[in-house]
């Protein structure tokens, strides 16, 4: 979770910018012959407001609590999530937005810690990214929570 408020401090200001930039793109006339200068500067902005808008579902993401648990594998070859703290599971599938505690490596260059990214599946499920690896029972877990 966001522990400094500096980050969500400004989601406002981030949001209306964000928005500025999206209503100034949508104003901006399309020309068929749009010369190589118009076009760099309409990639630039474009760029710009993606970067806005990432950093705004970015705060709004990492601005809720998380809720831990570890993987279970069913007779199916599905993982579900057990959480720590009871109550139901959450089934995964591909594309699920998940947090793992990966141990560190020097070949992967990743330190010991969270790594947010999603469920995928090729001849097995794995955590996309970061070495892409495999998810395994026990494995430890978590979502974030909230609306």
């Amino acid at each position: 979770m966001v522990r400094s408020e500096l980050y969500t401090k400004y989601l406002g200001q981030i949001s209306l910018l964000a928005e500025k930039l999206d209503n100034l793109l949508d104003r901006l006339p399309c020309f068929e012959n749009e010369t190589m200068e118009e076009s760099e500067i309409r990639h630039s902005i474009y760029e710009v407001a993606e970067k806005l808008n990432d950093a705004k579902r970015a705060i709004n993401y990492f601005s809720k609590p998380t809720k831990e648990g570890y993987l279970i594998q069913d007779s199916n070859g599905k993982f579900k999530i057990a959480y720590y703290s009871g109550g139901t599971s959450y089934p995964l599938g591909c594309g699920s937005s998940i947090e793992v505690y990966l141990q560190g490596s020097r070949d992967l260059k990743i330190d010991e810690g969270w790594y947010c990214s999603r469920v995928e599946y090729s001849n097995g499920y794995y955590f996309y990214g970061f070495g892409n690896p495999r998810l395994f029972n026990g494995m430890k877990v978590r979502t974030r929570v909230g609306d």
